[in-house]
């Protein structure tokens, strides 16, 4: 099973769209976001975000509450899309 989480709200501006940074509305949303998630009992075997700022921030705090390490994947960056390589970020 695939459970896709969307970074939580951030900053406007910013040097560039790769460092735009949670606000603190987005923590708490995203600390919502795993609350609600272990509380439903989810138990990811991995947590793979874009290397992008706010989601790395928003999967470090979501993923924490479930117990799972946070792999940051380039095939996740946008753009192009490519599953082997996202499946080889996971170790499959």
């Amino acid at each position: 099973m695939i459970w896709l989480l969307r970074h939580g709200d951030a900053e406007e501006e910013a040097r560039d769209d790769a460092s735009r940074r949670l606000t603190a509305k987005g923590r708490r949303q995203a600390e919502a976001a795993g609350r609600a998630l272990a509380e439903l009992g989810v138990r990811p075997d991995a947590c793979l975000t874009s290397p992008k700022r706010r989601a790395v921030d928003t999967a470090r705090i979501a993923c924490g509450p479930l117990g799972v390490g946070v792999t940051e994947s380039e095939a996740l960056r946008g753009g192009d899309f490519d599953p082997e390589e996202l499946a080889a970020d996971r170790g499959d």
